[in-house]
């Protein structure tokens, strides 16, 4: 097996775990706005959430903020590194020249924030969870 099929690999897995993590998060946020109060704003106006409910909601919130994240990041530093590349091949006249080996640091950022908003999912979930076993 090359060592490309085994990247294109864990990209398919990578980028599934998002998708799937994306419908459980929506599905999460669903089920907190389930467990709110009877009456879910108070008389003040406010939502009225279990804190523990608050805390997933919250959660789930900063999932899709670090999904958002990783992408744009991803993306940024892909352009600039690019930009980089092309402008020290067109100074070295090696403009016929595609080939260029990526850095292994210009994936760090991507992946910290997948690593983190998976955990951060994992935590909502977690919490969600520990809410309903208070109601049993």
């Amino acid at each position: 097996m090359k060592l490309q099929d085994l990247w294109d690999i864990y990209q398919s897995y990578t980028k599934e775990m998002t998708k799937q993590l994306r419908y459980l998060s929506v599905a999460g946020i669903a089920i907190c706005w389930a467990f709110r109060a009877q009456d879910a704003f108070n008389t003040s106006g406010q939502l009225d959430l279990p804190t523990l409910v608050a805390f997933a909601m919250l959660m789930f919130i900063v999932f899709f903020l670090l999904d958002i994240t990783q992408y744009f990041t991803g993306a940024l530093l892909h352009r600039f590194w690019i930009f980089k590349v092309e402008e020290y091949k067109y100074q070295n006249n090696e403009c016929q020249n595609d080939e260029c080996t990526k850095p292994r640091w210009l994936d760090y950022p991507a992946y910290t924030l997948f690593l983190l908003k998976t955990a951060t999912a994992l935590i909502a979930f977690s919490l969600v969870a520990r809410y309903f076993y208070t109601l049993l």
